[in-house]
């Protein structure tokens, strides 16, 4: 019987595949390291220029009109709309710039409001771009005119009382004396209500009427009152009896506790579709009666409703 013989490996082919596992090895850290390096380096690079950029971005709010912000670019580089976030009350407030600011130039900033209450006094107003930020509170109330509000639907200029009670009125509604539907949902027409004309009826629908707050001063026949109201109700469904927790008063008030006047429960029949209600007379009835009966002996009249936060 023959033995099998067995080959082992030379040194020389041994010291050749320790080299080429060597080389691999080599060539493996060495391109694992590369790009780390280089990941580390653009990171570094990029963390660099931020630092720079937010170094070079600053800028103060210079003053406040109407709904125009204007702000004075004191870096090194130009402001653009993109680049720029604007609060009012903490709230982010869409907004247009007539044009980039550019360095040692004061820019103009048009903001579309939360709510005509933001152009009172007192309003804090924050600015951020790269970084940077300002603060400042409104010294100065607007005047009583038509301005961009933010709704539901995206924007849309409506009056402002900027005069009376306070101020920071929004119009929320209004109807001509001959118009039957102006407070359910096919009255919804937030581009009437950008004055306080009664020739046109239209509504800003219950979302917005709900948010802008629950104080409101009605006017009709020539007669003005106020509610304060915690339901949350259509202005489809009855609105200002005491049940359903609204109550009125001849005068203004910032304190709820003030409204102490009932409305009277006179809505018609059973099922009646009724508005506000108040001494026996319906804001709307939109079924049968034309127009606003409110605080006057018929129905017919014409009238507006403006809303804002009691405070």
């Amino acid at each position: 019987m023959q033995k099998g013989t067995q080959k082992g490996i030379t040194p020389v082919i041994a010291i050749i595949l320790l080299l080429l596992i060597t080389i691999s090895m080599v060539g493996f850290a060495f391109v694992f390291f590369a790009r780390t390096t280089s990941t580390s380096g653009a990171q570094i690079e990029n963390a660099t220029q931020q630092l720079v950029h937010q170094g070079s971005v600053r800028f103060s709010i210079d003053g406040m009109a109407e709904n125009k912000i204007y702000i004075r670019n004191m870096g090194t580089n130009a402001i653009g709309q993109n680049t720029l976030s604007i609060y009012l009350d903490n709230e982010l407030s869409p907004h247009t710039l007539a044009s980039d600011i550019q360095p040692g130039s004061v820019g103009q900033a048009s903001v579309t409001l939360p709510s005509c209450k933001q152009m009172l006094s007192g309003t804090n107003v924050r600015v951020t771009s790269g970084g940077a930020s300002d603060s400042s509170i409104r010294t100065n109330s607007a005047s009583s005119g038509t301005y961009p509000i933010k709704t539901s639907s995206g924007s849309n200029l409506l009056y402002c009382d900027m005069a009376n009670d306070g101020g920071g009125w929004t119009l929320v509604s209004k109807t001509n004396g001959l118009d039957n539907n102006h407070v359910g949902t096919a009255a919804i027409n937030p581009n009437n209500l950008a004055d306080l004309n009664t020739a046109t009826s239209g509504y800003i629908g219950d979302a917005d009427r709900l948010r802008w707050g629950k104080c409101y001063r009605i006017t009709s026949g020539g007669i003005t009152k106020y509610a304060y109201v915690t339901n949350t109700l259509s202005f489809s469904a009855w609105w200002g009896n005491p049940n359903a927790g609204a109550m009125w008063r001849d005068t203004y008030s910032t304190n709820p506790a003030d409204y102490t006047t009932p409305a009277n429960d006179d809505a018609g029949g059973p099922g009646a579709s009724v508005a506000i209600a108040y001494a026996g007379r319906n804001w709307a009835r939109p079924s049968g009666f034309a127009g606003s009966g409110l605080f006057v002996g018929s129905y017919g009249q014409s009238g507006y409703i403006l809303a804002k936060a009691c405070a």
